[in-house]
This record gives structure tokens, C-alpha cells and sequence, in this order.
């Protein structure tokens, strides 16, 4: 997953993942091995555009690991509004 050398804690990651025909795909910024920017592209579901918008909030001031070791459960907790059958979105 990764594009950065650890050993200068800077530079970019990547993670894409497909779930149930959606795709969501982040890029992020390192410096000081913390995330300083995240963006990224996904399928257009309106549930999983604000999701993904979510953890890029989420994961700027985190590290790689620590963003990556988020669980979809945690983040459906925080968003109960959303419908059973979109619930894999989260994943």
C-alpha cells in the first residue's frame, strides 16, 4: 500500500479497494509520518461520496497504520443514518 519510504516518514500513499461492485480509492500526504492531505475518488453512491468524504476528514493528523486500522463498524457507528442494504459501503 504504501509509496513512501519510512525511514523519511514523507511522501504519498495509496489504498484502493472494491467492495460489492463500488470502488473507493485514497491518496494521501505524508510529512513527519502524518497525513497532512487526503483526497480521493470513488463510484458515485451517494452514501459512499460521504463515507469516503468522512475519512478523509478523519485521517488528516493520523498515520498511515492508523488510518488503515479503521474498521467499518466504527465508522457506521458514527453514521446510523444510514440504510441497512448500504451498509457494505462502509467495508
Amino acid at each position: 500500500m504504501p509509496d513512501y519510504d519510512p525511514r523519511y516518514n514523507s511522501g504519498t500513499a495509496t489504498l484502493r479497494k472494491t467492495v460489492h461492485g463500488n470502488c473507493a480509492s485514497f491518496q494521501v500526504e505524508l510529512e513527519a509520518g502524518r497525513i497532512t492531505r487526503a483526497v480521493y475518488r470513488c463510484t458515485t453512491c451517494v452514501t459512499l461520496v460521504a463515507l469516503c468524504e468522512h475519512l478523509a476528514e478523519l485521517a488528516v493528523g493520523s498515520s498511515v497504520e492508523e488510518a488503515a486500522a479503521w474498521e467499518a463498524q466504527l465508522l457506521l457507528r458514527r453514521h446510523p443514518e444510514v440504510p441497512r442494504e448500504r451498509r457494505d459501503r462502509a467495508e
